[in-house]
């Protein structure tokens, strides 16, 4: 319940920061094809958001948990990477947190190449904190967070996401143990 109170507060925050208006998504030209907005190659928050991608997450049946809980530590370490390339920036007085280059973003990208099934909580957490990310970045790009704030509240959202990966990946890795023994 703190979690989903946690997120409600980010969503809330980067809604009211982007004045209820975000970024229109750009569609691809296929029918049937995915309407996530396209981040360019390069994996620095300017092109996009690291978490735009999610036509490689396929909701089924067949996943696997351990595979999984190894996914969410993946990107709860890409993120915990960002947060403190940040924080670095913070302490060099930079003010430019759209320059750095995210391990968040390289991950995606690469897990991106291929499809993948997830169960239904590893999606909702991953859409939860795309929709938190991609909020806070779209409020930086648009200036409706103060030049000076842009870097901690950056941090904060990367830190927030890390955050939730690693209790993702403890409850997967908890339900993977319990099914081994069962089996």
């Amino acid at each position: 319940m703190k979690q989903i109170t946690v997120y409600t507060f980010w969503i809330g925050l980067a809604m009211i920061l982007t004045q209820c208006v975000s970024s229109q998504p750009t569609t691809t030209t296929s029918k049937g094809g995915s309407t996530a907005r396209t981040a360019a190659t390069t994996n620095d928050l300017e092109n996009g958001c690291p978490l735009d991608k999610m036509n490689w997450l396929v909701v089924g049946k067949e996943f696997n948990e351990a595979e999984l809980a190894q996914l969410a530590n993946r990107l709860s370490d890409a993120a915990r990477s960002d947060a403190q390339q940040l924080n670095e920036m913070i302490a060099r007085g930079d003010a430019s947190p759209l320059a750095i280059t995210s391990s968040l973003k390289s991950i995606v990208e690469g897990a991106s190449q291929s499809k993948m099934q997830v169960n239904d909580e590893f999606y909702k957490e991953y859409v939860s904190n795309r929709m938190a990310i991609c909020s806070i970045l779209d409020a930086l790009r648009k200036g409706s967070i103060k030049k000076d704030e842009s870097v901690k509240a950056t941090e904060n959202a990367f830190r927030n996401v890390a955050q939730s990966f690693d209790e993702l990946s403890k409850n997967l890795k908890e339900k993977a143990a319990r099914k081994a023994a069962g089996n």
